[in-house]
């Protein structure tokens, strides 16, 4: 125990001593824009009701698109425990967590399913630091033959 104690001391020195700031700081952040955008038939242009979307890789961010074929999809949120921050800067919240990806995935019964590339995302790497994004061209979806 007394060895443990010891190696917790001398890395909160070492710590001190860098010039970095580890402290406790609970707290729940916005790690993505909420996304805002339209679904299309690609064939007849009408808009695709009732489809899902959601981040490519955070499928429980989702929403479902409207009569209109429009949709709003909300932030992406973590929550984390700690905050890093160094003399230079640097902030950090730890535990790190991947960002969602600039990536929608869209899927409806009647369409093949779609990763649509957010274009933002493509040419802006701070793009999930904006709190509100459109996407201004239409999304357009391939209908199923049945």
């Amino acid at each position: 125990m007394a060895a443990l104690v010891k190696s917790v001391a001398a890395f909160g020195v070492a710590v001190l001593l860098s010039g970095c700031v580890i402290y406790p700081y609970p707290h729940v952040a916005r790690v993505s824009p909420d996304v805002e955008g339209k679904l299309v038939d690609s064939v007849s242009g009408a808009p695709v009701v009732g489809a899902s979307v959601c981040f490519v890789n955070r499928p429980g961010v989702a929403t479902v698109s409207g009569a209109d074929g429009c949709f709003t999809l909300p932030c992406a949120r973590d929550f984390y425990v700690l905050h890093w921050s160094t003399y230079d800067g640097i902030d950090t919240d730890i535990p790190y967590k991947e960002p969602p990806v600039g990536k929608l995935r869209i899927s409806h019964p009647d369409y093949f399913a779609l990763e649509f590339a957010i274009p933002e995302a493509a040419t802006n790497n701070y793009w999930c630091e904006r709190r509100h994004l459109e996407v201004r061209e239409r999304i357009g979806l391939d209908p199923v033959v049945k």
